[in-house]
């Protein structure tokens, strides 16, 4: 939750673990790549213009993983309805990537 946009008292415990499983990159094409392969981000500064800001890094060394959180808070939040059906959770310990200072998108 961003500090920013969310003012509750209510916090959101989340824990999370890789499974056991060898680590991967995900192909071109598939989700997991359109999930992780993201080379910018956008926000928004104290004066809500939208600000982009490119990244580089290598591809994620994904793996499988686990997590225990109760979502209800933050998808109530966001005004959103949860699907009835397995979330899709990868784990990746670290991975080192090169920012740049966010421009006005």
């Amino acid at each position: 939750m961003s500090r920013e946009s969310h003012r509750s008292t209510s916090h959101a415990a989340v824990h999370f673990r890789p499974l056991h499983g060898e680590r991967f990159a995900a192909s071109p094409g598939s989700f997991e790549h359109w999930l992780t392969e993201r080379y910018c981000l956008y926000t928004i500064d104290s004066a809500g213009r939208a600000r982009r800001g490119d990244i580089h890094h290598l591809p994620w060394p994904l793996q499988p993983g686990e997590a225990e959180l109760d979502p209800t808070e933050l998808v109530r939040w966001a005004g959103l309805r949860l699907r009835d059906t397995a979330p899709v959770l990868h784990f990746a310990r670290r991975l080192d990537v090169v920012a740049w200072a966010p421009v006005r998108a």
